[in-house]
């Protein structure tokens, strides 16, 4: 298991490295992959450790936002035919709502929401809300944010999954891109480099993209049209092609060099 780390961080060190591109580029395509699948993992946890910054300002944006409203009232009017239980069978995480229930006593779970209260495990037994009348925003902001941020604190886990998920298929879709352009450019300039070989430098040449894209993710910075994670996409395709150019041979030069190799051989052979 160390092993295996320590290969995935050194390939890391060595995407960076534009003269490395000629072993990384070789390697089979099975070890790129599980390079990009582990490069995804850390992308996540960073974008994760960034977004908390931006996930503690929430109920003071919800204050901020609320604060250019004089009154605001939602009508609650609903109806249910069964319960939605999210994280089921975990007692410290379930949470069940059952809007068709007057129910005043948590039997299991971690929270219940009924017709007109909510239900919450404690230390002491439950703590029962009465949610009638919270129509009115503005006079329970409170107990708005409060379960915005139980809400968002429980699903924490599935975000994350999903942003992996998410962000792996759009990284991987942006490299098949940029290595089929890669391999266009080079054919048609007749520098001879393999498409593999043009795959293999895309995914590592994507390193500082992909980690820089996933930092500022949470901030949304921008100027203008601009946005500021395509400084890392031009970073990386600026060193796929140093990457590329100090492997590859214009194939007249490819020819004179397997010429000169062919002639000192019918020498050697003399």
């Amino acid at each position: 298991m160390r092993g295996e780390q320590f290969k995935f961080f050194k390939a890391l060190g060595k995407s960076f490295v534009v003269t490395d591109y000629d072993e990384l580029g070789e390697q089979k395509l099975g070890i790129s992959l599980k390079y990009f699948l582990k490069l995804m993992i850390v992308g996540t946890i960073l974008l994760f450790l960034f977004s908390i910054p931006v996930f503690v300002k929430i109920p003071k944006n919800i204050d901020t936002a609320l604060s250019a409203f004089n009154s605001l009232s939602i009508p609650l009017n609903y109806s249910q035919n069964g319960q939605i239980v999210f994280f089921q069978g975990d007692d410290q995480k379930q949470v069940t709502i059952d809007l068709t229930s007057n129910a005043t006593t948590l039997e299991k779970g971690k929270i219940l929401i009924t017709n007109h209260s909510i239900i919450q495990k404690s230390w002491l037994g439950s703590e029962v809300t009465n949610t009638t009348g919270y129509s009115n925003v503005i006079v329970h902001k409170e107990q708005y944010k409060n379960a915005i941020m139980i809400l968002l604190t429980f699903l924490m886990p599935s975000l994350i999954v999903m942003a992996y998920v998410f962000f792996s298929i759009k990284f991987f879709i942006m490299i098949m891109v940029l290595s089929f352009l890669a391999f266009v450019i080079s054919r048609t300039i007749r520098f001879d480099v393999d498409y593999m070989h043009c795959f293999n430098s895309a995914v590592y040449a994507f390193t500082p993209a992909l980690l820089f894209a996933m930092i500022v993710f949470p901030y949304n910075i921008h100027y203008l049209f601009l946005r500021i994670e395509w400084i890392g996409y031009a970073v990386s395709v600026v060193m796929l092609m140093l990457g590329l150019g100090s492997v590859g041979y214009f194939e007249k030069r490819r020819e004179r060099k397997k010429e000169m190799l062919d002639r000192k051989r019918y020498v050697e052979l003399r």
